[in-house]
């Protein structure tokens, strides 16, 4: 279950704008709890006791500002989806540091709510799907932004994570059937890579994030970058 939060000391606001929050989770059936503060610190505690995935946050409060909130926020969950809240369309371009997953206007908060709610939701899931596979050790269940890339060693498949690997019990064609719409490209004949991962693709090789170098095949380099485009603004915007 997604757990929202809005933090707005305006406390008319915050009522009027939590109810429309209820009104778009009922609507819709989604699987959310909202809660709502006017008091910033009580609103800090009850995330840093157990994290909020959504918050709507308004920038202005006296007590600590919204973009001072942020760092607090993602210390205690890095991946929280921090969407501002404001009456001043000019913090939009001082927002885009704290890279915000939208901002939405008050006095427009009708027509901009529900797309904001609905994009993060599926935001969220997109990023937290995991993806259960047999492996050496038994069925595993691993979140897909975890996994770097697959590779074929000796007739077997390796699934490569950030501290280990795992022998998979699946060909690579069928990994690449499962996960070629959901983040991963066929590099070369044995390897599936997450574009998550890739930091730089040369002319016959790619270079990960942790600058580990893949080779890639020179026929597939125009797909790579082609997918790669896809998959950002897919993924990532």
């Amino acid at each position: 279950m997604l757990r929202i939060a809005v933090c707005d000391d305006e406390e008319k606001f915050l009522s009027v704008f939590s109810n429309s929050i209820e009104e778009l989770i009922e609507k819709n059936g989604y699987d959310m709890t909202l809660s709502s503060y006017s008091n910033v610190s009580l609103f800090l505690n009850e995330h840093e006791s157990s994290a909020f995935d959504i918050v709507f946050l308004d920038i202005e409060m006296p007590e600590l500002g919204g973009f001072q909130c942020v760092e607090r926020l993602r210390k205690f969950n890095e991946d929280v989806i921090i969407i501002f809240v404001s009456n001043h369309e000019s913090y939009v371009f001082h927002s885009f540091v704290f890279r915000p997953f939208r901002f939405i206007r008050k006095s427009r908060f009708y027509n901009e709510l529900e797309e904001a709610l609905d994009s993060s939701a599926a935001h969220y899931y997109e990023k937290n799907r995991v993806y259960n596979v047999a492996s050496e050790v038994g069925m595993v269940s691993v979140n897909l932004t975890d996994i770097r890339y697959f590779d074929v060693y000796s007739h077997n498949v390796f699934m490569h994570m950030k501290d280990k690997k795992l022998l998979v019990k699946k060909s690579l064609k069928e990994v690449e059937d499962e996960l070629a719409s959901l983040g991963f490209i066929r590099i070369h004949k044995s390897y599936l890579v997450s574009f998550r991962y890739i930091y730089f693709i040369q002319t016959n090789s790619i270079t990960l994030v942790n600058m580990e170098k893949l080779p890639m095949s020179k026929h597939r380099a125009k797909d790579v970058k082609e997918k790669m485009i896809y998959f950002t603004k897919r993924f990532e915007d």
